[in-house]
């Protein structure tokens, strides 16, 4: 399950706990993924936090998918020869 936040760690914690509240009470598993698109390193680090908060309290895997890390997942499709076109070049920003 992806959930996707952008400067927002306090909701992004509501959230997930809710989610995994309700996934926990259904005997439910699910992977969650955090997929942030914040720009501050303050906010990032923040729901990178959140995300680890909740991977340990409720023992499911939480991923987190920041700036940085998509444009290295990206970055390695371009390395494995997928077209540029494919992937977007919009998506690789100018921080690339």
């Amino acid at each position: 399950m992806v959930i996707a936040t952008k400067g927002r760690p306090p909701t992004l914690q509501r959230c997930l706990v809710s989610l995994a509240e309700n996934v926990s009470r259904h005997g439910w598993r699910f992977r969650f993924v955090v997929a942030d698109d914040s720009l501050k390193p303050s906010v990032t680090e923040a729901n990178q936090e959140v995300a680890r908060g909740v991977r340990q309290r409720f023992a499911f895997e939480v991923c987190y998918a920041g700036p940085e890390e998509r444009r290295a997942l990206l970055n390695s499709f371009l390395s494995a020869g997928l077209d540029p076109e494919v992937v977007g070049p919009e998506r690789l920003g100018s921080r690339q």
